[in-house]
């Protein structure tokens, strides 16, 4: 599958954008995107050889005919351009292309934003030093009292308030100086658009508590931003923002503000001022930016002192200059192969996401299908883009400008050849020993170690590790980083830094090529117990760690390790002990039960949730539903228009999910697979949910899968026809099996769970359990735990398990089954030995029948049994009968195997007191 889509040729002319020229404007290379539009480098040519970087913003495809978007940019435009000082990105230009529509010519700054510099220091567990943060922000506050104290031309007050002061819009240069980027939220009177009734705009997490609760808004809610801006620049952590809307939210508004110096107290004298600064009333703030810099600097003259501008340019070099040095290559190199007034308008597209920065030599083997890049599942994913031209000549050219751009920022980066400690470790170009052709293969490594008190929850963390020719580590950053993780991360990524591997071959060759890199942490001290998990990367994202952190919260005395690398990763930990439990989001495959056969084992299947695969489209699209039928024509390529499945003549544009993804591999497996068809090679694969969301909300040709979790209202989800009936992916449909993408989510162990790891299966199916499984954005499951006799785990009320059974049934009866009395006289002799005892019932069916008759038939099994004890002499009234008919399966009910397993009835001894 490739990963660029085809394209009408507007949209096409959109992509393509490197060297192409927009008046005296010609783009170079893309720097950023934003909410509303994308920053791109751009040389100005003018008359007598004239040339001058700077940046052009463009509004986004999918906004450049919306009129308000437009007004909004001609807002900044206008506003921003009567700001004329140094400590504010100035605007240079205004115009319209016929194609592209409105763009904005700005002061190119040689750079970074300060939040990548601050987020920087925070991986290596640094802060900004607090006379470089003094100085930022001074930079920072002149430009406000620019903006707040403005006069038009005849001298009245024309004041502008920027309404989004946050790390990303405070642009800090090679040359020391900070300046305020970004009005396109600003208020003025004289703006074209406003912000309508119930809405806002603006970072959540940096705006003003009047902002958000009355929409009132003067110049002082751009000190508040100021104030949590200088506060987390000091201390390197984010002040209000949380782990959802809600939380930051009541952060924002409700809880008490930190002061600097709870965290740090050597930010002592800095206290008061960023207390005042962030004071919810806002009578008690600062009156205006200026008052407020001249407070910082009287008070940090007093003590640290403020910064040279020198000083913070050298701090931005050391902690940004590898990204700075990478994107002045990319220009110079891409200036000089798209010389001034070239006709070349495609040069190559480029992405600042550490996974496409695979060289593009290596994107372009795939592409045109050659086997020069083998891949492992789990440690090669393909690249999530390609190198987009117009031909063979253009192709090559962008090969040949990536080839030299990636060859002069690693000897820019890195001199000297990077061996293990050795001066004389061979160049990255030396051929290694003539092997077979491979990926990077690990061969010396050293885990790091981390204690409970610093991690309740060890993940496996898994890195993209770019591996040099000479097996050295070049470049490591976390696969799929998380801020709960951000610590162990961090750890991860200098550890990472000391492996050694074999390198690559390519063509008996050494290369520099990319590989996923689990790297497993050492428990230096911990509890005497611990639950071992391995498995699906869709349990393991976000739901796993969630119900981990939970249970620890109940249970400290229990670890809990959780490695995501994949469904099949489950099995492998399952047979070779090393996982006592395995998450999986596809049933057990036919060669893994074999294997479990060969081995000896007997594996027990658990359902703890239930996903749905939503197809989604752009919210203009007129579609609201589809049959699997036409789904499989839209994604095997055999329809290209929405024409064909009853919409508008518009070109589909396909998106998807990694090959590697198990939802890839769900959706294929339950839409093209019984059709025949394959996924069209014409599908853009995207990594992440979140963005593939994104994607397709700007996109009106966009059509995409995604997991239900991911969902949010900015894209339209669509029905699908099963039989007759067009049916939502909702709980109860994703949870009855009704609608046609839905798939349970596993857990595997060998045999009957017991001590730490039922302790975890129960509490996962625990009203808890049941809510964080929500949460996460999954249908949670309504399975009962089955214990083995040695289980240690609590039931919901307080009561140890001393015994859990169970009887299973055959096809609707209700005669007990042979073998069952065997069962019964155990529990009765238990209960005759345990007086407070008592004895839980239920009664359990498969989805055959209707909810109501399989209650009437779990209750009536159930009763069977009741009434065998009562015979063994066991009271009445320490009997519970339940029956919770088909909502809680232990299996999928989607296969004969599962439906026989679903037919049961589970027997609890509880010690508690009647």
């Amino acid at each position: 599958m490739t990963t660029t889509s085809p394209t009408s040729p507007s949209r096409s002319a959109r992509l393509r954008l490197e060297g192409r020229v927009l008046g005296r404007y010609r783009l170079l290379t893309h720097i950023a995107n934003g909410g509303m539009a994308s920053v791109h480098v751009a040389r100005a040519e003018g008359t007598f050889g004239f040339e001058r970087l700077v940046a052009v913003k463009l509004l986004h495809p999918h906004l450049a005919n919306e009129t308000e978007f437009v007004a909004m940019i001609a807002d900044e435009a206008r506003m921003a351009a009567r700001i004329r000082h140094p400590k504010v990105v100035s605007v240079l230009d205004v115009d319209e292309d016929p194609e592209l529509g409105l763009y904005l010519v700005m002061e190119y700054v040689d750079g970074d934003h300060l939040g990548n510099i601050v987020q920087e220091l925070r991986a290596i567990g640094e802060r900004l030093p607090p006379r470089i943060a003094v100085r930022i922000m001074l930079d920072l506050l002149e430009g406000l009292s620019a903006a707040h104290e403005l006069v038009d031309g005849r001298g009245a007050r024309t004041p502008i308030i920027h309404r989004d002061v946050s790390p990303h819009n405070v642009l800090v240069g090679t040359d020391g100086i900070a300046r305020l980027a970004d009005f396109g939220v600003a208020h003025a009177e004289s703006r074209i658009t406003h912000t309508g009734e119930g809405r806002f705009k603006g970072k959540l997490a940096y705006m003003a508590p009047e902002q958000l609760s009355d929409g009132v808004v003067d110049p002082r809610v751009d000190i508040f931003a100021a104030g949590a801006l200088l506060h987390e620049a000091l201390t390197g952590r984010r002040l209000f923002r949380g782990d959802s809307t809600a939380e930051t939210l009541k952060r924002l508004l409700h809880d008490p503000i930190p002061r600097i110096d709870e965290h740090a107290p050597e930010l002592a004298p800095l206290a008061d001022i960023v207390a005042t600064a962030l004071a919810r009333d806002p009578d008690q703030r600062f009156g205006s930016a200026t008052v407020m810099a001249r407070a910082l600097a009287e008070v940090a003259s007093a003590n640290d002192g403020i910064a040279e501008p020198r000083e913070v340019g050298e701090l931005v070099r050391a902690t940004r200059g590898a990204m700075i040095a990478e994107r002045a290559a990319r220009i110079r190199l891409l200036a000089e192969v798209v010389p001034a007034h070239s006709d070349v308008t495609t040069v190559m597209r480029t992405s600042s996401s550490f996974g496409d920065r695979t060289p593009s030599n290596a994107r372009m083997s795939r592409r045109e299908g050659t086997a020069s890049h083998t891949r492992s599942d789990v440690t090669q994913p393909p690249p999530r883009r390609r190198v987009l031209g117009r031909g063979p000549i253009v192709a090559a050219l962008a090969t040949l400008v990536a080839c030299v751009t990636v060859a002069l920022v690693v000897r820019r980066a890195d001199p000297a050849p990077r061996g293990a400690g050795s001066a004389s470790a061979a160049p990255a170009s030396t051929p290694a020993v003539a092997i077979e052709d491979g990926p990077p293969v690990l061969e010396h490594h050293v885990d790091p170690g981390i204690s409970a008190d610093r991690a309740q929850v060890v993940p496996t963390v898994v890195l993209r590790v770019k591996v040099g020719a000479d097996g050295s580590v070049l470049d490591s950053q976390p696969y799929q980083p998380r801020p709960d993780r951000e610590e162990l991360d961090r750890i991860a990524v200098a550890a990472s830094r000391e492996y050694r591997f074999r390198p690559a071959m390519r063509g008996g060759v050494a290369v520099e090529a990319y590989v996923n890199l689990p790297v497993r942490f050492r428990r230096v001290r911990g509890a005497d117990q611990v639950v071992r998990i391995k498995g699906s990367d869709t349990i393991g994202a976000s739901l796993a760690p969630a119900l981990a952190y939970g249970f620890r919260a109940m249970r400290p005395d229990i670890d809990v390790t959780i490695e995501s690398l994949g469904s099949s990763t489950a099995f492998g930990g399952i047979f070779d002990g090393t996982a006592d439990l395995g998450t999986s989001s596809r049933p057990i495959a036919a060669g893994e039960t074999e294997e479990a056969t060969r081995l000896g084992l007997f594996l027990e299947e658990t359902v703890i949730a239930y996903d749905g695969i939503a197809v989604v489209v752009h919210p203009d699209n007129p579609i609201t539903s589809l049959s699997l039928d036409q789904l499989a024509s839209i994604f095997s390529g055999r329809s290209a228009s929405f024409s064909d499945v009853g919409g508008e003549a518009v070109p589909i544009h396909l998106l998807g999910r990694p090959s590697y993804s198990g939802t890839h591999g769900f959706f294929e497996s339950r839409v093209l697979g019984p059709r025949s068809v394959g996924f069209a090679r014409s599908v853009r694969e995207i990594e992440r949910s979140e963005d593939l969301v994104e994607a397709v909300a700007n996109d009106p040709s966009a059509i995409a899968y995604v997991g239900t979790a991911s969902l949010d209202r900015s894209v339209r989800v669509l029905a699908l026809v099963a039989g007759t009936t067009a049916v939502m992916p909702t709980e109860s449909t994703i949870r009855d099996g009704s609608y046609p993408i839905a798939r349970p989510l596993l857990v595997y162990s060998r045999g009957t769970p017991s001590r730490a790891a039922a302790s975890f299966l129960q509490f996962v199916l625990s009203p808890v359990g049941r809510n964080l499984v929500r949460d996460a954005g999954f249908v949670p499951s309504e399975s009962v735990l089955e214990l083995d006799a040695s289980g240690t785990a609590e039931s919901e009320g307080g009561s140890a398990v001393e015994l859990a059974r169970r009887i299973q049934f055959a096809g609707t009866g209700v005669a007990l089954p042979s073998g069952s009395q065997p069962i019964i006289e155990e529990v009765a002799r238990l209960a005759s030995a345990m007086p407070s005892a008592r004895i839980a019932i239920t009664g359990h069916a498969d989805t055959e029948r209707t909810e109501a008759a399989n209650v009437e038939l779990g209750r009536a099994r159930a009763l069977a049994i009741a009434e065998v004890l009562h015979r063994l002499h066991v009271e009445r009234d320490r009997i519970v009968v339940d029956s919770r008919g088909s909502s809680a399966p232990i299996a999928s009910n989607r296969d004969a195997v599962g439906r026989a397993r679903n037919r049961r009835v589970d027997l609890v001894v509880l010690d508690a007191p009647r």
